[in-house]
């Protein structure tokens, strides 16, 4: 799941009460993080419109589907390549096609990081090229960020989608109905929110 910056904002502010309403539905669920932002964003007349039904995720289910997908093999990893997905789940721990995706698709030896634009050293003698550091905000998109660009940023013939200039608005609403933090209850509120964005970030081999 991706949140534009707008949505963020609005999810902390929460100036029609809207987040917190839903913050407080989702109490008792379990893995309420899964469905929170979901239905906050499709029940928020501002941005139900900005919503992209693709979550960059190559899972496997069951037909019919069971409660978890299945989890992925080496024998799942052509497909995995062909959906284009940056992401995946489900994993075994420790899965030989974890390794895989380690060495052909990031280049990552073991037990070493992933090598970015600020890895600078010569990677010779089987040396880490990461030990030696640049400047660590260089980023240098490979080929393989071409399709999940396209799958969040679609376009329509002759001209952008109108999802597109939606997305790019940096304010929704202006200014004037914003309300200003008025008690510590509502502080206290904004301060746990955002806590919740932050923390409940899924482990990315699950």
């Amino acid at each position: 799941m991706a949140l534009s910056r707008p949505f963020v904002d609005y999810c902390i502010w929460g100036w029609d009460n809207l987040p917190r309403k839903v913050l407080m539905y989702y109490t008792n669920f379990l893995s309420s993080p899964e469905g929170y932002f979901h239905t906050v964003i499709c029940n928020a007349k501002a941005f139900s419109n900005t919503t992209v039904n693709n979550d960059l995720h190559f899972i496997l289910w069951d037909n019919p589907p069971k409660q978890h997908p299945r989890r992925l093999t080496l024998s799942h990893m052509q497909w995995m390549l062909n959906s284009n997905a940056p992401f995946a789940r489900k994993f075994h721990q420790n899965s030989r096609v974890l390794d895989k995706v380690d060495t052909d698709l990031l280049s990552r030896g073991k037990e070493m990081f992933t090598p970015g634009g600020w890895c600078v050293g010569s990677g010779e003698n089987g040396t880490d090229p990461c030990s030696v550091v640049g400047t660590p905000t260089v980023l240098r998109p490979g080929p393989g960020a071409k399709s999940p660009a396209s799958s969040v940023l679609p376009t329509q013939v002759g001209k952008k989608s109108e999802l597109i200039k939606a997305a790019m608005i940096p304010s929704i609403l202006p200014c004037s109905e914003v309300k200003e933090l008025t008690t510590g209850t509502e502080l206290l509120f904004k301060v746990f929110i955002v806590f919740l964005f932050v923390f409940t970030t899924k482990n990315p081999a699950e």
